[in-house]
């Protein structure tokens, strides 16, 4: 799923919805399929707070984690 002109029309609750939508479709087969791919390709450095961030997501709790690059 990518932003495109119509998207960036519209307000962040609405591309939230978009996105959390995309995400849900398939039983959560989306989330799962970007999940799967970016984790095998991600820096091994970052693969296990990624790792905490799915699963907390997971669970239904909200985390966000903004690393500082070095």
């Amino acid at each position: 799923m990518y932003l495109d002109q119509e998207l960036l029309e519209l307000s962040q609750d609405q591309i939230d919805t978009v996105f959390a939508g995309y995400y849900e479709e398939n039983a959560n087969g989306n989330f799962y399929e970007m999940k799967k791919v970016v984790l095998a390709k991600i820096d091994e450095k970052w693969k296990e707070v990624l790792s905490d961030c799915f699963d907390l997501y997971e669970q239904g709790k909200i985390y966000s984690y903004h690393p500082i690059p070095n």
